[in-house]
């Protein structure tokens, strides 16, 4: 059976995705989604992200998604954290200090939390190939309820120069994947070409706030 190649990634460490730092663009932006703190959030394949301690430290309850156990556990580990783990349908449930973190495939699980008031996805989205988007945000907007928020941060490139992931996503199919579900708003679009080490033409990372119909 081939390995999962996130699963892979880890296992060679190759998780240059990951951020040593809360993303400026959450720190910014996050108050003009949701200013209630007792709104719950989901994280979509969330990795380790420090983003998950940003908004569970303003107060969020966060639930995250992500299908390798050693994401989640390094997570914890390097928070200091020993969480509460239970099995549940299609994976397991890890909780603590307010995150909660599900090893799961994200199409399927089915967290007890939901329907949730939020949602921040810094690296789902980007992280899968177009045929796959539709269903991504089929499930996502299962999970959310009828009033709910988010920030998505995208990055776009020619393609064809570049075989990803993080695969390119243009701001029309931000519009064409949530105009029947959301009022999309881009809030800011930062031109990465010149300090890109991949030798792309043209390089640039948008942030969109979404707020369902």
């Amino acid at each position: 059976m081939a390995k999962n190649p996130w699963q892979q990634r880890w296992d060679e460490g190759r998780i240059g995705f990951h951020m040593d730092q809360f993303h400026p663009w959450l720190r910014q932006h996050w108050a003009g989604v949701t200013a209630k703190c007792h709104h719950r959030v989901l994280v979509p394949l969330c990795g380790k992200t420090l983003d998950l301690r940003y908004l569970a430290q303003g107060g969020h309850p966060v639930v995250g998604v992500e299908i390798v156990p050693e994401a989640i556990q390094q997570f914890y580990q390097e928070w200091s954290v020993v969480p509460k783990t239970s099995e549940v349908k299609g994976g397991r449930r890890f909780s603590g200090n307010r995150v909660t973190l599900y090893e799961a495939d994200f199409f399927h699980v089915e967290p007890k939390e939901g329907p949730f008031d939020a949602w921040y996805d810094r690296a789902a989205l980007v992280a899968l190939p177009s045929s796959e988007r539709p269903a991504y945000v089929s499930r996502l907007m299962e999970l959310t309820g009828d009033q709910a928020s988010g920030l998505l941060i995208t990055f776009d490139y020619p393609q064809e120069e570049m075989e990803g992931p993080p695969f390119a996503l243009p701001d029309d199919e931000v519009e064409a994947l949530f105009a029947a579900t959301c009022v999309v708003e881009r809030l800011d679009c930062e031109d990465l070409t010149a300090d890109d080490s991949r030798d792309l033409s043209r390089c640039n990372r948008s942030v969109f706030r979404l707020r369902r119909r």
